[in-house]
């Protein structure tokens, strides 16, 4: 229990410090259902003329179509989206069950600045 405990304590204060940074990041489960979004990637959403529930209702079977195709790390997919039209790029494996995506615009200036 005290382990369990010390893991949700560590896994929220890394979430927290995500949103502190300014990042649009969100982390997913393996069906691409999402964990959580930082308020950066709600607040793109929005600006995309798309509310923030957009992405719990509809990119789900989008990211888990390509989870089928294991991305790498870095690896990108263009979500059908409205516009502008958005793109997801993996970042990796959070913990046993979420992995951790970046949200951006087609209009970012240099996607790969962004990613480093």
């Amino acid at each position: 229990m005290r382990v369990h405990l010390a893991n949700s304590r560590i896994a929220l204060i890394a979430q927290s410090a995500l949103d502190l940074a300014g990042q649009y990041i969100f982390a997913v489960d393996q069906a691409g259902n999402t964990r959580w979004p930082t308020p950066q990637v709600n607040q793109l959403l929005e600006a995309a003329n798309n509310n923030h529930t957009w992405l719990s209702e509809e990119p789900p079977q989008e990211i888990q179509a390509w989870f089928e195709h294991k991305p790498a790390m870095g690896m990108s997919q263009t979500l059908n989206a409205p516009s502008p039209n958005l793109k997801i790029f993996f970042l990796g494996k959070a913990s046993g069950y979420e992995y951790l995506l970046i949200l951006l615009s087609h209009s970012s200036e240099n996607e790969s600045e962004i990613l480093k």
